[in-house]
């Protein structure tokens, strides 16, 4: 009989639990749809944001669907909005997972959730200043005298201004994902340091793919995916010595 009181009380608590989550994640779902809402009364400033990057380049953007210019303005308010509410979501996880954690474990994650807002806001400005101006460039440059004119398509040129946003700030999470297996004892940091040849030619090669075939851009992708790299290295001492993984 206790045993199934037991029962009854965890599964009320789990319930609880998934309660305070739903609000959470309503929290951020709300907080999108307002920023939506005020994006869309102000959708030509933030179509212009997204225009921002080629501003120099010559590029005459075009609508080729009926609709294609009403979607572009709906989509640059709709992947503004979206981009925007994902700190929100972040706190509002953190929030939310904080209340169970005890002693070390809250300063640890504290810097964690600051560690993946900081890297994601820097996953953007490096995307947005840098890396979609270079592949704008070179998809403009690219072999100029074949007769093919520049007239690219709006909603095409907002896709690839988020997606690749999207991308690079998701990439910007790649040293806490590394931290995070040293942590738990999947990854060795050995391993990471005896690795730390081929993990640069494998960074140089994702630089030359994702960019521009021009030495600068590929210089400046690559010198900040490798600086990414030893930050992980440098951060994972602290880890190993906090109780993670032998190094």
């Amino acid at each position: 009989m206790q045993t199934v009181k037991d029962s009854q009380q965890k599964e009320m608590r789990f319930l609880d639990h998934l309660e305070v989550l739903r609000r959470k994640l309503l929290v951020a779902l709300f907080m999108f749809f307002i920023l939506l809402i005020l994006f869309l009364i102000w959708s030509e400033p933030i179509l212009h944001l997204f225009l921002s990057p080629i501003r120099r380049i010559p590029i005459t953007l075009v609508f080729l669907k009926p609709a294609e210019k009403f979607m572009a303005y709906l989509k640059a308010s709709g992947y503004g909005a979206f981009l925007c509410s994902i700190p929100v979501l972040l706190l509002q996880v953190g929030s939310f997972v904080f209340p169970a954690l005890r002693g070390k474990e809250r300063p640890i994650f504290m810097g964690l959730l600051g560690g993946m807002l900081l890297l994601f806001l820097g996953g953007i400005y490096f995307a947005y200043q840098f890396l979609i101006p270079f592949l704008c460039t070179f998809f403009y440059s690219f072999n100029p005298d074949d007769g093919i004119l520049p007239y690219w398509s709006i909603e095409g040129y907002v896709d690839l201004v988020f997606f690749t946003i999207l991308v690079f700030a998701g990439v910007f999470q790649t040293p806490l994902f590394l931290l995070f297996l040293l942590k738990v004892g999947i990854l060795r940091l050995e391993t990471l340091r005896k690795y730390r040849r081929h993990t640069i030619v494998g960074i140089f090669l994702l630089a030359a793919l994702l960019t521009p075939p021009d030495v600068f851009s590929q210089v400046l992708v690559g010198g900040i995916l490798y600086l990414l790299f030893e930050i992980t290295l440098f951060l994972g001492k602290w880890i190993v010595k906090s109780g993670g993984s032998d190094g």
